[in-house]
């Protein structure tokens, strides 16, 4: 690298991390809030608040990369245009283009660290503050947060356990239904309208009703009386929330989608744009990068503060289109892969417009 890349470089630094801090204070202010209010109502110990903040922490600190990237090399080459250090520099033989690329290296770094932070940090953080929220936050707060209402659990052997309610404090529950599956499809299925956790693996149930599919296509039934019945799942698997995307890495993921396409499950096109996500996400930053750049040197540098708000909006018109694509993903009206980089190939566009309208000094 040149004296002037690495001067370049070095400016960037201090408005990244600035921006990262900044953003961040205000996002996580609602999360603050609502831990001071566990603190002052005393139902949970004081550690498990504060672990349960501190771990929270990573998964909204992702989100904050892309626009700290922006806001830095806007700032840097807005400044170089005010003080006419740009003009000179592009007066002395040196091109737009070569000028970047101290913004290509800076965007490849910050990218490359989104995807392992989003790989390593994120997915372990998530699960330990999930489960403080599950288990002990939940559990204590007032009482309509003391049940968890239409639990999905994918047990082994092609088993799905779906629970209408489940009480956290008594460890009861409301409408369960127990579908087992075999080679040929659905076998049996088993129902109660009610039941509670007896201990030893053992569950009460009122009023089961078992339901078999035989291979020659006749559906018998049988009524069994209230009793206790051995079941797969646990008041434990049952407050556990089932496993968020990003409490999973891409190896993970890659998994779990080939373990329930193998079983034919489920759906698992939205874990497949989750997983394409994991890539597309950590690119935009190396994106965002140039925006800020074409934005920094763009005409009218009276507007400083019309470029930094200019800046905010697009940073939250992109997260609107990753949500409205993967969405579309996730239903099939695109492909999981394009569902996940649509918004990329769009902001793309966006910064080589920007580009092509940059003076060429």
């Amino acid at each position: 690298m040149t004296i002037l890349d690495r001067y370049i470089f070095r400016q960037l630094g201090a408005p990244f991390a600035l921006g990262m801090v900044g953003a961040l204070t205000i996002l996580m202010f609602g999360q603050f809030m609502r831990a001071l209010k566990y603190l002052s109502e005393g139902r949970v110990e004081r550690s498990l608040v504060l672990k349960w903040f501190v771990f929270r922490v990573p998964e909204d600190m992702q989100y904050m990369f892309p626009a700290a990237a922006l806001m830095a090399t806007l700032f840097v080459f807005g400044r170089l245009s005010k003080d006419s250090e740009l003009a000179a520099i592009l007066a002395s033989g040196i091109s737009l283009a070569r000028l970047m690329v101290p913004v290509g290296v800076f965007g490849l770094l910050v990218s490359t660290a989104v995807y392992l932070f989003n790989d390593f940090v994120v997915p372990p953080c998530m699960r330990v503050s999930q489960r403080i929220w599950e288990q002990k936050l939940r559990a204590a707060g007032p009482p309509n947060t003391t049940y968890k209402d239409n639990i999905l659990v994918k047990s082994g052997q092609g088993q799905l356990t779906y629970v209408g309610r489940f009480f956290l404090r008594d460890e009861s529950f409301r409408n369960l239904v127990v579908r087992n599956y075999g080679p040929r499809g659905l076998d049996s299925m088993l129902s109660a309208p009610s039941g509670k956790w007896k201990g030893g693996g053992q569950w009460r149930l009122d009023q089961a009703v078992e339901t078999r599919f035989h291979p020659d296509g006749q559906v018998t039934w049988e009524s069994k009386p209230a009793g206790d019945y051995r079941l797969n799942e646990t008041p434990e698997s049952l407050k556990e929330k089932e496993s968020d995307p990003n409490e999973l890495t891409i190896r993970e993921l890659f998994e779990k989608i080939r373990h329930l396409e193998k079983r034919g499950l489920a759906n698992t096109r939205p874990l497949q744009v989750e997983m394409y996500l994991r890539t597309s996400f950590p690119f935009c930053v190396l994106i965002f990068s140039f925006i800020g750049a074409a934005m920094g040197i763009s005409p009218g540098r009276s507007g400083g503060f019309i470029g930094f708000g200019v800046s905010l909006i697009l940073t939250f018109l992109y997260y609107m289109a990753m949500s409205l694509s993967a969405s579309l993903g996730k239903t099939g009206a695109l492909t999981p892969f394009v569902g996940a980089w649509l918004q990329n190939f769009l902001f793309l566009g966006i910064c080589v417009a920007l580009f092509l309208r940059a003076p060429a000094r």
